[in-house]
């Protein structure tokens, strides 16, 4: 059962991305779409009598899980302003090696052979997907010249977008991590429904994307007419995203509260970076996505090693 929530979150995670990624403004978009899961979790806490109950443990990490979500939405939504999503989402979505790391040297987590393996498999897969199969020009795609190319189509090899995935990525250990132990929690009184835990979570993550949002803004004035304006011309698109990562999500805490480890829930999800090639070649008519879909079965193949590990 935990596979199948595991790969059900993994189709439907990248479908979101491909609905708001030329949405503007970028970060207003994201954080609405954030905004658009607390009804929605509202009516699930209604529909399952799950209550709003909250231990002061669980509510503390739900709060490093709101400010980790914060850094992977902004992460993704400035990272796709600059490059391709077939190219940076398998970045922000390499979770799982740094989760095992984390595990394995503060909590003492025992990992085989063949999970490493896998995760050897997973890395590379994402290191073609980046870089192409052209190792040897890593780092001057890294280092590229943005005023000698500004001329040209954008290239995702670029600098910015990389330290975007990046934030991206150490958000999502953030949340990963949070989330896991608010799920896991063996003490009774910690004991948590998924719908009211997101519901606090979504809260505190909206709250906080306005804060910053707010704070970046150079028109302060006009900054909430700006957030109206923005859900108001893409109502659908955002209400579809936030049904979309509500599902997915809920599908993940459901896995987790299954006593499912946390990183082999997440590599299952790793199958979300195929489906995002995919989409991103149909839907967004990215192109040289023919590599990137073969180095993406290197990360299925590593997935599928560490599910028999």
């Amino acid at each position: 059962m935990i596979i199948i929530l595991s790969l059900l979150s993994a189709v439907l995670h990248p479908i979101r991305d491909i609905i708001l990624k030329n949405n503007h403004p970028r970060y207003e978009t994201y954080m609405l779409s954030v905004t658009g899961l607390i009804p929605i979790a509202i009516v699930n806490i209604l529909i399952v009598h799950s209550g709003f109950h909250i231990s002061k443990h669980v509510l503390e990490l739900c709060l490093l899980s709101a400010f980790g979500n914060v850094l992977f939405y902004g992460g993704i939504a400035f990272a796709l302003k600059f490059g391709d999503l077939s190219v940076y989402f398998p970045i922000f979505r390499g979770t799982p090696l740094f989760v095992a790391i984390v595990n394995y040297f503060v909590w003492d987590q025992k990992y085989s052979f063949y999970f490493w393996i896998g995760l050897i498999f997973i890395i590379l897969g994402v290191f073609i997907i980046y870089n192409g199969i052209k190792f040897w020009q890593f780092y001057s795609h890294l280092t590229e010249d943005e005023e000698e190319s500004k001329n040209q189509p954008p290239k995702h090899g670029h600098l910015k977008p990389l330290l975007f995935s990046i934030l991206a990525l150490f958000g999502s250990i953030l949340f990963i991590l949070a989330d896991d132990h608010a799920m896991d929690s063996t003490n009774i009184l910690d004991k948590i429904e998924p719908s009211t835990y997101q519901f606090y979570n979504y809260s505190l993550c909206a709250g906080l994307f306005f804060i910053f949002g707010f704070l970046k803004s150079k028109d302060k004035i006009r900054y909430i007419p700006k957030i109206i304006k923005t859900y108001t011309g893409n109502f659908k698109r955002l209400f579809s995203a936030s049904l979309l990562d509500y599902s997915s999500y809920t599908l993940i805490l459901l896995a987790e509260s299954m006593h499912g480890d946390v990183v082999f829930v997440n590599s299952l999800r790793l199958w979300d970076i195929p489906v995002s090639v995919l989409l991103a070649r149909f839907f967004l008519k990215e192109k040289n996505t023919t590599n990137r879909l073969m180095a993406s079965f290197l990360i299925l193949i590593g997935s599928v090693v560490i599910i028999y590990s």
